[in-house]
């Protein structure tokens, strides 16, 4: 009983060094992750691509902001991180692991089930998950959060001028010319890499910061972002297959409205100042967990969104049922996501706790 009244207090130790209003936009950036990979795969991968409905309209609504979550996951951390001259590179190792830990759980767990065949390539790579760009997100952040103490080093002796030089050729490279003709060049790397520079910048070298000042116009562009798809989709429907494409175009990656909102969404999240809540910052906490369990090998997004969730029934059914069973899924593969990251971290404190006592 002791042991479990000493992690309970240390549980409510950390969760209270946490900014609620942080960790309540890392909330709503996972469940967008989570919806957008159901827009974006359900229904074997033809919502965005399907006939203009009600239903491809509502996955519209909640499904299109994945890249918009993936940016502010980026944007926080990266908030924190410029702040720093030198990083914990032990840190890095335990996230390392439990990324590997997750992905080759959920690959046993799936070859248990009949979901997926064994394949030592497979095995390997699951193990070295992070290597293996599986979960492309956790790569960049890692590969970002190392090189941090280059690039804040660098960004400091850059002049103001020198630095809109900079930030204005990464953004015309990464989400430019590469946006536009489908390229991304090194990827989504250079994704986080610009995106890194971008708010150092924002919060070191300008004194009038345009994204904070104007961070309310989010909700007329995230309106504009929803009414553009379904326009496009209308033409695609009617007229011709390419305007299907520009939807893409709108969720990709390196699209530059989505990092445009995200910025501003950042900053109204920033302003917000959230009394203590212990319940946000514990569900923000281990957000990530849902992320874990869904984004990685290919054979979870085969049987998780039509196998599982079966969207590609639903999609075919009755707008409200079909918008509740949608809700539903993704609170569930959130909230399963915690109670997973959760369990996790604490079999990994008592394992490193013992290993410390050990030595």
């Amino acid at each position: 009983m002791g042991f479990l009244k000493k992690m309970g207090n240390n549980i409510k130790s950390n969760l209270k060094k946490r900014n609620t209003s942080f960790e309540l936009m890392r909330i709503i950036a996972m469940l967008m992750v989570c919806a957008y990979h159901w827009q974006l795969h359900g229904n074997n991968d033809m919502i965005p691509r399907s006939g203009l409905s009600a239903n491809q309209i509502i996955s519209f609504i909640f499904g299109s902001w994945g890249v918009l979550g993936v940016n502010l996951f980026f944007l926080l951390s990266f908030y924190f991180l410029i702040k720093k001259n030198d990083i914990t590179y032990s840190k890095y190792i335990k996230l390392a692991i439990k990324v590997s830990s997750f992905g080759t759980a959920t690959y046993i767990i799936g070859i248990l089930c009949g979901v997926t065949e064994f394949s030592f390539l497979e095995i390997i790579r699951t193990i070295l998950v992070v290597f293996a760009n599986q979960y492309w997100f956790m790569t960049v952040y890692i590969i970002v959060s190392l090189l941090s103490p280059l690039l804040n080093r660098l960004l400091k002796t850059l002049t103001k001028k020198e630095s809109y030089v900079l930030i204005a050729i990464m953004i015309y490279i990464t989400y430019g010319i590469s946006w536009i003709d489908g390229n991304e060049l090194v990827g989504r790397l250079s994704c986080g890499i610009t995106i890194y520079i971008l708010i150092y910048i924002l919060e070191n070298k300008i004194t009038n910061n345009w994204f904070e000042k104007y961070r309310k116009l989010a909700v007329p562009l995230f309106i504009m972002g929803v009414v553009g798809e379904i326009v496009l989709s209308y033409l695609g429907t009617h007229y011709n297959y390419l305007f299907y494409k520009m939807i893409q175009k709108i969720q990709t990656t390196n699209s530059p409205y989505m990092l445009l909102i995200a910025l501003m969404v950042f900053y109204i999240f920033k302003n917000l100042r959230l009394n203590y809540n212990s319940l946000v910052n514990i569900l923000g906490k281990y957000s990530a967990g849902a992320y874990l369990l869904h984004g990685g090998a290919s054979f979870i997004k085969d049987y998780l969104w039509d196998g599982l969730f079966k969207v590609d029934i639903f999609y075919y059914l009755n707008p409200i049922i079909y918008m509740c069973h949608y809700a539903i899924c993704i609170l569930s593969l959130f909230v399963v996501g915690v109670i997973c990251d959760f369990i996790y971290s604490q079999v990994a404190d008592i394992i490193e706790n013992k290993i410390i006592k050990f030595k």
